[in-house]
């Protein structure tokens, strides 16, 4: 395998002398291939031979650039030597590692969580740990760098990374609301099923005690009709064996005897036959 950056059985490329006269041959410069690196070392022969059989993937998955090394001597590699040897994806993802890199040792400069590519100066520091990007306007923790653990301080989000049963004061108290807010429901349920079920028993007696009531008003009906009919009759009757006192208006009948009649209410005398007041020359057999 090619070493590239800094090996010690790596020797430098010689210089060749300028010959002069016929025949002599011009000296060669040197290839991009054949570089030393930053390190001083000296490149491969051929980059293109280096590009095909070096791999920076595993490198690149530590995600920071003091461990992009040369695969045989683990020699760090600069930013000139990968330009070199990688291509264009793995160089542009080696160039984002190197940001982030750089911008993480910024005071206060917290990444954005959501994987939008940007960051911003958290002012507010430890003191409040949510950042809302300026970008996607999304929250991150600047204390976890992660995304906002909502409910959870970050406290309590750290050991809910050791222990996935852990749960949060927030999340113990929305739940013991949940379990509350649920059993109201349940007992709310329950006096309607029992506040239905006893309408349900009471309908036949509320049928009873409305034929009940029917039957009563409809008794009343009758008698009071009864009533009325009985009072209508007695005074058909009274109309016809009885006259009014013209004194006091007292119903007076007459059983038998004269036509002389003394109402006993008022005292008042008059004739049955004709009507008029009594008087000594009015005739007992006056016939009206």
């Amino acid at each position: 395998m090619l070493c590239f950056g800094g090996s010690k059985d790596a020797k430098p490329v010689p210089k060749k002398k300028k010959a002069t006269g016929a025949g002599t041959q011009a000296k060669k410069k040197p290839s991009a291939s054949s570089k030393p690196t930053k390190n001083k070392s000296t490149r491969p022969k051929s980059s293109a031979a280096a590009a095909s059989s070096y791999s920076f993937a595993p490198d690149l998955k530590s995600k920071t650039v003091d461990e992009v090394k040369c695969p045989e001597c683990r020699v760090q590699l600069g930013l000139s030597d990968v330009e070199r040897l990688a291509d264009k994806a793995t160089f542009a993802k080696y160039e984002a590692i190197s940001l982030r890199t750089a911008m993480g040792e910024v005071e206060n400069f917290v990444w954005c969580a959501h994987d939008c590519g940007s960051g911003q100066i958290h002012e507010s520091g430890s003191e409040q740990p949510i950042v809302v990007c300026r970008k996607c306007e999304r929250r991150t923790c600047s204390k976890c760098d992660v995304a906002w653990h909502e409910d959870l301080t970050c406290e309590e989000y750290a050991r809910q990374q050791e222990d996935p049963d852990f749960q949060g004061y927030v999340e113990l108290e929305n739940e013991k609301y949940l379990k509350a807010k649920k059993a109201k429901a349940d007992q709310r349920k329950a006096d309607r099923a029992k506040e239905k079920a006893a309408k349900e028993k009471a309908k036949p007696k509320k049928a009873k005690e409305a034929a009940k009531s029917q039957n009563t008003v409809a008794e009343r009906r009758r008698i009071a009709a009864r009533k009325k009919a009985e009072e209508e009759k007695s005074k058909a009757i009274l109309k016809r064996t009885t006259k009014p006192c013209k004194g006091c208006g007292w119903a007076i009948e007459k059983n038998a005897g004269c036509s002389h009649m003394t109402c006993r209410h008022c005292g008042y005398e008059f004739c049955w036959s004709c009507d008029k007041d009594w008087t000594s020359t009015h005739s007992i057999n006056c016939l009206g």
